[in-house]
Parts: structure tokens; C-alpha cells; sequence
């Protein structure tokens, strides 16, 4: 039986793939910021080039939502009055 090499790809991303893909949303869910934006910025951009290996489509407000709420309580409401539109300027944002 002939397989594509797509459909191979897909059934080793599902074998071996699917508890890392667990794990990264559940990091995604409890990450704050605990030290500098700039660590946080970095960690949370790393979880989400992560994730985007398995969703083809992220959800872009619920991530850039889900950054905001994992500032520090100081930074956060500087960011939430400003409403960024995407992650990239909740990260610029709460750099400044």
C-alpha cells in the first residue's frame, strides 16, 4: 500500500506529537510573567511558534488576550486600556 508522504507526516505528528502538543497549550494556559517583559515576551512567542506547528490557524486574539493576562498586574492594566490589536503590539506595548 502506497502512502503520501503528507499523510505519513501526518500519522507521525499524531503517534508521537499529540502529548507535546498538550503540553505546550497547558504551559500556554499558566505562563505569567516572572522576571522582565523581555523574558516573558520571549517565552511566550516561543510557546506560540511552537503551537503553530499543530494549528494551522491560530486564534490570534485569544493569544494576544491570553499574553496580557500573564504581565504583572501594573503592566497589564498600562496595556489594557491601550486594547492592542494583535500580539505584536502587546508585546511592543509592554516593552515601553
Amino acid at each position: 500500500m502506497a502512502m503520501t508522504w503528507p499523510s505519513f507526516c501526518c500519522m507521525i505528528r499524531e503517534r508521537f506529537y499529540r502529548d507535546q502538543q498538550e503540553l505546550l497549550i497547558r504551559q500556554l494556559f499558566h505562563i505569567r510573567q516572572i522576571t522582565t517583559v523581555q523574558d516573558y515576551v520571549d517565552r511566550f512567542v516561543d510557546l506560540i511558534e511552537q503551537l503553530s506547528a499543530y494549528t494551522p490557524n491560530p486564534d490570534h486574539l485569544s493569544n494576544t488576550i491570553r499574553f496580557i493576562d500573564g504581565l504583572h498586574d501594573d503592566i497589564r492594566a498600562i496595556i489594557l486600556v491601550q486594547r492592542p490589536s494583535t500580539l505584536d503590539t502587546a508585546c511592543i506595548l509592554a516593552q515601553l
